[in-house]
């Protein structure tokens, strides 16, 4: 029975320290204001992105009570999500999202960060978004979100910094000209 007992320790002990993987979900962040894009132009937006596979992207666990564990990521799937979110957001300004598009937006997450926020509880996600147009003009948008929250799942933080980067890059007037002429 002790024997029993002991394996079941470790057992959990070692769960508890393995990693989590973060999986974002392409849904909107209501809590980030996107701008509306007006143009009669069709785009082509693609996923540029060539980290495959799960990367080490911080840490969490050092609130009071918690385990650290290492936190992995998939940049490529992380793109796959910006590519995701941006083609929701622009068909709502009834923007045609099409592969034969004149006008393309070549997406890819190159570095992501999360930190935990210590002693409290929460984390904060840190990514940069590169952006490539159909004129090889290349564009870098960082955005970070701190959400104090301990309840909060770590994939919503990160979400949210994407809808963030999102946000910057539809709000940058070198995109917007692109977009528009």
């Amino acid at each position: 029975m002790k024997k029993l007992l002991g394996i079941i320790v470790v057992a959990l002990l070692l769960s508890a320290c393995s990693p989590i993987k973060i999986v974002l979900k392409p849904d909107p962040i209501e809590s980030v204001t996107m701008p509306v894009i007006n143009t009669q132009n069709a785009i082509n937006i693609s996923n540029i992105g060539t980290s495959m596979g799960d990367v080490e992207i911080g840490s969490t666990g050092t609130g009071m009570g918690q385990i650290p564990r290492e936190l992995l990521g998939d940049l490529y799937q992380w793109s796959q999500t910006a590519v995701e979110m941006l083609k929701a957001e622009l068909r709502k300004s009834n923007i045609v999202i099409t592969a034969d598009a004149p006008k393309i937006l070549n997406l890819s997450v190159i570095e992501a960060q999360i930190e935990p926020i210590v002693f409290l509880g929460g984390n904060t996600c840190s990514l940069t978004l590169k952006v490539v147009t159909g004129e090889n003009s290349e564009s870098t948008y960082s955005a970070e979100h701190t959400d104090p929250n301990r309840g909060v799942e770590i994939s919503v933080t990160a979400e949210t910094a994407m809808t963030k980067a999102l946000a910057a890059m539809l709000n940058d007037k070198k995109i917007i000209d692109y977009l528009q002429n």
